[in-house]
């Protein structure tokens, strides 16, 4: 479980998404990246980020950033589901979609 606090400059999530016979895939493109937050209980979309992700074709092969304050109001435990959409193909593939990652947002420290 990766954990990140909503008012903070966090460390990137850093992906190496390999395909079936273990070669690093090559997301520099033509690929639509996107995370996906899911709530835990219904699994249902919570959030939607496209901004601040890239992709490569070393590892890691996606770096997801997060800017400081962007889940501010987004504070509690998430899936992510990452998604890798072709832009020719329009064929969507999902991370690790069987044992979907857990991220837990924090809410900024209260002075006192």
């Amino acid at each position: 479980m990766m954990t990140i606090y909503a008012d903070r400059e966090d460390p990137p999530w850093s992906v190496e998404w390999r395909d079936g016979q273990g070669v690093i895939r090559d997301f520099s493109g033509p690929y639509a990246l996107r995370v996906e937050f899911l709530t835990t209980r219904t699994k249902r979309i919570f959030y939607t980020k496209t901004d601040g992700i890239a992709g490569a074709d070393t590892s890691p092969n996606i770096v997801v950033s997060w800017a400081v304050g962007e889940l501010a109001d987004k504070v509690g435990k998430f899936k992510l589901r990452l998604v890798a959409k072709n832009t020719v193909t329009d064929r969507e593939s999902i991370f690790r979609e069987l044992s979907l990652p857990t991220l837990h947002v924090l809410p900024a420290p209260t002075a006192g």
